[in-house]
């Protein structure tokens, strides 16, 4: 049976990813723990569809016992990486 892959296994990150008004915000409210699970969420839409992320409750759990932060905190995570554009808001909401 052959190995079939729809993700990817690397993705580049841009070198000022650091100076991007986004990420001094999301460094700014949630410290390191907020740019754990940003990076988090995006090696999970590169590594499993390539382009998305299927968001549940099953997801918010995992990334909470990851990071073993409460549920609740991951979805005020989630909603303020909405806010400041990081992810796309009408996509999400699709």
């Amino acid at each position: 049976m052959a190995y079939s892959k729809t993700g990817f296994s690397y993705y580049n990150v841009d070198t000022d990813r650091y100076q991007d008004i986004r990420i001094k915000k999301l460094k700014h409210k949630f410290g390191g723990e907020g740019l754990a699970v940003y990076d988090y969420i995006l090696c999970e839409i590169y590594r499993d569809k390539g382009c998305y992320l299927e968001w549940n409750e099953f997801t918010q759990f995992d990334i909470a016992d990851s990071f073993k932060l409460k549920e609740e905190e991951v979805f005020n995570l989630l909603n303020f990486l909405l806010e400041v554009g990081l992810f796309d808001k009408e996509v999400f909401q699709a």
